[in-house]
């Protein structure tokens, strides 16, 4: 199952509908399900209310023991490091152009607590959280990988192809698995 959650203020659809194009293509390709959720501005005790509604998903897939994916964007990003540090197991995270000024010391060390989760963080070159790279690059943990994204900035503007193939990086561990994950 893979998880997208949109940056703040953001709905399940996303831009021109970036999110669910997202899902489909991820769901044709690997017969995966996959949830998209808002991240709107005004509910409190998002995290607890996110949580619930990947755990009711989870238990309508009839799967044993699925294997978790997560997509987010901007704060979405932020959001699903605070999922994974509630104890939520994702077998791979793929962060975009997450606000590293907001909270850095505390999500560094989130990410440095998820040694068994395999995460990529993508920045566009024109994003303000490009800047932080090389201090998110100082120890560094193995399961992190930065990529840089040439001409993108915070929302991907004019480049929303580019953006829906950024997810391809998460297909990578699901290729061979039950085609239900």
């Amino acid at each position: 199952m893979v998880c997208i959650k949109a940056g703040r203020g953001g709905n399940h659809l996303g831009y021109k509908k970036k999110y669910v194009r997202i899902a489909e293509r991820l769901n044709s390709l690997f017969g995966c399900t996959v949830i998209c959720i808002s991240n709107p501005m005004d509910i409190n005790n998002q995290l607890a209310t996110d949580a619930q509604i990947i755990q009711k998903c989870l238990k309508n897939t009839f799967i044993e023991k699925p294997k978790m994916y997560f997509m987010g964007h901007s704060d979405g990003s932020i959001k699903g490091l605070e999922l994974a540090a509630s104890g939520m197991i994702f077998e791979k995270m793929l962060l975009v152009n997450m606000p590293l000024m907001i909270n850095f010391f505390r999500n560094k060390k989130i990410i440095h607590s998820l040694s068994q989760t395999d995460i990529m963080m993508a920045f566009g070159e024109k994003d303000p959280s490009f800047d932080y790279i090389p201090f998110l690059e100082l120890n560094k943990p193995e399961c992190l990988t930065i990529i840089k994204v040439p001409g993108a900035d915070h929302n991907f503007k004019g480049m929303l192809d580019e953006f829906i193939e950024l997810s391809d990086i998460l297909s990578i561990n699901m290729e061979g698995n039950n085609a239900n994950d």
